[in-house]
């Protein structure tokens, strides 16, 4: 494949069009709301020193949430997966999300809910209570396109037990887009064992051939992603074929489009993979209707107007 040449990372920029990493960012623990710019975790939480411990990552869009019951069904799976109980702490986090808008001065919010297995590091087992921590900061106003996409030699495990929830060790992800940006592209795009394609770095994947819709189906590794079961959705409505199932990378070489998705940047596109070129607009309008009807269903769920009308 290709070598783009090496380039800077493109940084997502929020309301106002500032650079995020001037952002005010917030943390939620023991029933407070903090400034994150000062220590707040302990540093033997088993999160930072294992891994130990899963979350889930969302926005809200004018005060209102998409299908946030999702995420948390799905991290109630992850914490089912490793044995961590809560108790009331993440429901008094839930219950917490709300008050952290006047701090940020805008209801456009990405939040991060991690759930640990407490603190201890002495052993491997921990009979530590759970503990929650909740990250939240100003969302992007635009996320730039997915951009150019190259094959990573890091894959992914489908048969693992935690393919479908989202723990605290994303090592693989990040190495496969380390890998990616130091070759100049913009994103990785991971498979299994078996060669299949999955998803990229943080994002599930889908390409338009002839018209119809394609994605890796989650029994190759691919997370459930709740914006793909949403674009998934989109697609269905607007009369667009989908089909889920095992590809092989040359797959997504020989589409005519692509893109990736997930809950905080919505749907990114991409522009080549590998030495592939990828349009901008399929030749049907594949990407554009799928587009439009997931804004008019985020919209008619969260009771939020169009984005077009914002």
């Amino acid at each position: 494949m290709g070598r783009p040449g090496n380039r800077r990372r493109r940084a997502w920029k929020g309301k106002g069009s500032a650079d995020l990493k001037s952002v005010a960012r917030y943390c939620w623990i023991n029933g407070k709301w903090h400034t994150a710019d000062r220590p707040l975790i302990l540093p033997a939480n088993r999160a930072y020193l294992y891994g130990d411990g899963v979350f889930e990552t969302f926005r809200s869009r004018a005060g209102r949430f998409f299908r946030l019951e999702r995420h948390l069904a799905r991290m109630h799976r992850g914490m089912d997966v490793l044995g961590l109980d809560t108790g009331d702490g993440l429901a008094n986090a839930l219950e917490a999300l709300q008050d952290v808008f006047d701090r940020i001065g805008s209801k456009d919010v990405v939040f991060r809910i991690t759930v640990s297995r407490g603190s201890g590091w002495l052993q491997l087992s921990s009979i530590a209570p759970a503990e929650v921590v909740v990250l939240a900061q100003l969302a992007p106003e635009s996320p730039p396109e997915a951009g150019r996409a190259v094959l990573s030699s890091v894959m992914r495990d489908a048969t693992s037990p935690f393919a479908d929830v989202v723990t605290c060790n994303w090592l693989p992800h990040i190495l496969a887009l380390r890998e990616a940006e130091g070759l100049g592209y913009d994103e990785a795009i991971l498979v299994n064992n078996s060669g299949h394609l999955v998803e990229a770095s943080s994002s599930n994947l889908f390409w338009i051939t002839s018209g119809e819709l394609f994605t890796p189906a989650v029994e190759c590794g691919a997370l459930p992603g709740i914006t793909r079961e949403a674009v998934i959705e989109s697609a269905a409505a607007a009369g667009i074929r989908v089909l889920e199932g095992s590809y092989q990378p040359e797959a997504l070489s020989a589409a005519e489009a692509a893109f990736v998705t997930s809950a905080v940047a919505g749907v990114r596109q991409l522009i080549s993979f590998g030495d592939a070129p990828l349009l901008r607009e399929d030749s049907r309008g594949v990407m554009s209707r799928v587009r439009q009807q997931l804004e008019r269903l985020i919209a008619s769920e969260t009771h939020a107007a169009s984005p077009g009308k914002r």
